[in-house]
């Protein structure tokens, strides 16, 4: 089954800086449908940039009105990244759909539409929306990173940016694609220079249009949450991104926890740094636990012997 992407909703309104607001929606329902869920954040027109904030308003995301790519800056952290749309794609002003959904419909010949999603964590998702077997499956996303920051690939087909001196920059979770029937279609990342090239198999048996998802991410730490724990102290709950939770290495453990220390008021402690630690380090252990939580009345023992004890 082929959909085609009609045209505009006659309720979709143009706003006074010429954005459709409300319109994208089949293309925001065949993506909903197929993406696996997210808390989306909803951007707003500022001075002709469509723009879309974290739930802790850390990370600000500028979305693309005239070509161009999207921007990501994380204010507690300083990080600054860019990642153009796809250059196998043309398409015209965004639409912006009633989830959130920015949509960059596929100029005539194309046939793929481009969305944007950036979830309340701070993260991005660039979905490309392929209308046949005709139509492009090959898709360069030209990456945009701080002078000698290094690309290299995870062993479970993603992608991470680190500084030189091995800071996490950007990761890209692994690649997914589904059709129409929301069967999982084979696809992969390689790097080409500073570019990300996601290849999507186009089956016999798939039925279009298909849906694939780059979903990058510059952030470890999503919120910290502080509560008071009467007769000890104050407990601090970590939530980390899913870069946060293993998709970042080893090397990165510095910048979660300044990351962490920021976004949460989290003080500077032998102890909460040594549990912070332990948390980080144990991954994946650790990985499916819903926060890390730090106790600032817990007695310092040492990192080693957090470990032991599985941090607690």
């Amino acid at each position: 089954m082929v959909v085609v992407v009609g045209a505009v909703s006659s309720a979709a309104a143009v706003d006074g800086e010429g954005f459709q607001n409300g319109g994208g929606a089949d293309v925001a329902e065949l993506i909903a449908a197929a993406a696996p869920d997210a808390p989306l954040a909803e951007p707003e027109v500022s001075r002709g940039v469509l723009v879309a904030e974290s739930r802790d308003e850390a990370i600000s995301v500028e979305l693309p009105v005239e070509g161009g790519g999207l921007s990501l800056s994380d204010s507690s952290t300083g990080i600054e990244v860019g990642v153009g749309l796809p250059e196998e794609t043309s398409t015209g002003r965004p639409e912006v759909a009633d989830d959130g959904t920015v949509v960059y419909r596929a100029d005539p010949g194309s046939g793929v539409d481009v969305a944007a999603q950036v979830v309340e964590d701070g993260s991005v998702r660039i979905q490309t929306v392929i209308d046949s077997a005709s139509a492009p499956h090959e898709f360069t996303y030209p990456l945009d990173l701080p002078e000698g920051a290094v690309l290299s690939m995870t062993a479970d087909g993603g992608v991470v940016a680190t500084a030189p001196g091995g800071d996490f920059l950007l990761g890209i979770r692994p690649p997914w694609a589904k059709d129409a029937e929301g069967r999982d279609v084979p696809t992969s990342y390689r790097l080409d220079g500073d570019s990300l090239v996601q290849s999507v198999a186009s089956p016999d048996s798939a039925q279009y249009p298909m849906v694939a998802d780059p979903w990058l991410g510059i952030a470890l730490i999503d919120k910290v949450s502080k509560a008071w724990i009467s007769g000890k102290g104050y407990r601090y709950s970590v939530f980390p991104t899913w870069w946060g939770r293993g998709g970042a290495g080893a090397l990165a453990r510095w910048a979660a926890w300044s990351e962490a220390k920021s976004k949460g008021g989290i003080p500077q402690t032998a102890t909460l740094e040594n549990q912070f630690l332990c948390h980080y380090d144990y991954r994946p252990l650790t990985t499916f636990k819903s926060s890390w939580n730090l106790e600032a009345y817990a007695r310092d023992k040492g990192y080693l012997s957090f470990m032991a004890s599985q941090c607690n």
